[in-house]
């Protein structure tokens, strides 16, 4: 079996979800004590890096389409009309504020834990297939089921409220669903993944092992969604996590790219090239997150709270969609491209 890391062992399992199942665990330990106090005081002190961190993991994904007009040839509806759509949305929530934003923002909210349980599956599979292996038909329709199971216990537990719900200022309404759906989507939940462990021990027992880091990312999902909002000292930090995955691996799959233009192999290129990605995708995130919601504001005569969750619903809708055609690992060169090594790039 090929080494399925990233980078290695420690690196990809904080990233992939060990950190914040270690932070959750701390969170719950500790938020009734005086380590309660401390987090919150962290928390606080860390909220506008936590922010940009997750701005920037949406930078990057327009960085990936929009870095050149080869780039964007390639998918070029999604380069044309995706933008289009989405910022007719956003025009329209901030024409009629209370008729449209509310709605709109619960399309981008609903989406997004769906986006999640997406990037999920796809990093188990990423790392089974730098091990060597394909997930079989029935042990990817097990996982599914577990991660996007995730996704809708927690939606349906939401959901099953009939109050209306705030996000950034703007309410909207929940759909007020029966409790029974919740118990039922857990169901379905609880079954594919010990299904997909049972599918996972009888691989191991014929001498095919899964690497254990398939499985960090789908355990770290359960504790955003199942667990997480238990800890409200916890559940804050959740989209930062997801945006560290979602870097890591766009900087891995940079590095290569970079490599394959023609840039120099060796730890110092590798570190420019970091510097030079890092940099952008925060410039990205201070150009789409503050100063479009600000001149938006300024234009229409709206909050900047209110312009910065219309337009950054819009921006996190963008992600969505392009990272639905971007990240296909069937795409030949995506799938040589990630399962290089690392030293391939960095010498």
């Amino acid at each position: 079996m090929r080494a399925p890391y990233l980078v290695s062992p420690a690196a990809d399992s904080l990233v992939m979800g060990g950190a914040s199942i270690a932070l959750f665990a701390a969170c719950l330990l500790f938020e009734d004590g005086a380590g309660g106090a401390a987090i919150r005081a962290a928390w606080t002190a860390a909220g506008a890096l936590v922010v940009a961190l997750n701005g920037s993991h949406f930078a990057a994904t327009s960085y990936r389409l929009y870095r050149s007009p080869a780039a964007m040839r390639q998918f070029p509806l999604t380069a044309a009309l995706v933008p289009a759509a989405v910022l007719a949305g956003v025009a329209a929530s901030l024409r009629w504020p209370l008729a449209v934003a509310p709605y709109f923002i619960k399309l981008f909210l609903l989406w997004s834990p769906y986006h999640y349980s997406g990037q999920t599956v796809g990093l188990a599979a990423l790392y089974a297939r730098r091990a060597g292996f394909a997930l079989e038909p029935a042990e990817r329709r097990a996982l599914d089921g577990f991660v996007f199971g995730t996704f809708l216990t927690a939606t349906a537990l939401a959901e099953s409220s009939l109050l209306r719900l705030d996000y950034m200022g703007i309410t909207y309404p929940a759909f007020g669903l029966p409790p029974w759906v919740a118990w039922a989507c857990g169901g379905v939940m609880t079954l594919s993944g010990a299904a997909f462990l049972f599918l996972a021990a009888r691989r191991r027992a014929s001498g095919r092992p899964l690497p254990w880091i398939v499985f960090v990312a789908p355990a770290a999902q359960f504790t955003w969604f199942i667990l997480g909002p238990r800890s409200p000292l916890f559940y804050p930090f959740v989209p930062m996590f997801h945006g560290l995955q979602y870097l890591f691996v766009s900087w891995f799959l940079h590095l290569q790219e970079r490599r394959l233009e023609g840039a120099p192999r060796s730890l110092a290129g590798a570190a420019l090239e970091t510097a030079r990605w890092g940099g952008g995708s925060f410039a990205g995130y201070v150009v789409l997150f503050l100063v479009l919601p600000k001149l938006l504001s300024l234009a229409t005569g709206q909050s900047f709270l209110f312009c910065a969750a219309v337009f950054g619903g819009g921006v996190q809708l963008h992600h969505f969609f392009v990272d639905g055609v971007i990240w296909r690992l069937r795409t030949p060169h995506l799938t040589r491209t990630m399962t290089a090594p690392l030293s391939e790039a960095a010498g």
